[in-house]
């Protein structure tokens, strides 16, 4: 609580906090970052140590993005799920098109959990809003909610051309 504005539910549920994280590693160094992982195997929970070295090296950017997509799509990994907003954003022109493809990546997978039996579908559904969160987080929003409703308004702002009727 005093490093972080997350509350220890949203860090238990997967919710990282970027900047605290660049802060960490840009003060242990990138020669010594690989000890701190190691060190993490005595320090957590459960598998956190195998998520701590996973989610680093998302943030690092070394993490392929595609291979991310590809696990979300083909085997609904929740994990994967709420690391796709870590991985850094691409700079300039790009960075629009990046973050309306995650999030669509995102929001296909929050529909998929939805549709998920009661057992297993508030996990996925989690998951999911943990995930935009995220990214939410990664592209620099004040709150998610904000940031959902900019990738809303970014997917229909065709509309405002009005309708177009194809002849045929």
């Amino acid at each position: 609580a005093e490093r972080t504005a997350l509350t220890p539910r949203d860090l238990l549920a997967g919710a990282v906090d970027v900047a605290w994280f660049h802060r960490a590693h840009a003060a242990v160094g990138a020669k010594r970052w690989p000890a701190l992982d190691e060190a993490a195997k005595f320090a957590s929970m459960g598998g956190g140590y195998r998520r701590a070295p996973f989610l680093a090296s998302v943030l690092l950017g070394k993490a392929k993005r595609s291979a991310l997509i590809a696990d979300i799509k083909k085997k609904h990994l929740k994990e994967t799920v709420r690391a796709l907003g870590l991985l850094p954003l691409a700079t300039d022109a790009g960075r629009a098109k990046d973050l309306a493809e995650r999030y669509k990546v995102l929001q296909d997978y929050h529909r998929y959990a939805r549709g998920l039996s009661a057992m297993s579908r508030e996990d996925a559904v989690r998951s999911a809003e943990v995930g935009i969160a995220n990214l939410s987080r990664t592209a620099g929003y004040p709150d998610p909610i904000r940031f959902q409703w900019e990738m809303e308004a970014a997917a229909c702002a065709d509309l405002l051309k009005g309708i177009s009727v194809k002849a045929g």
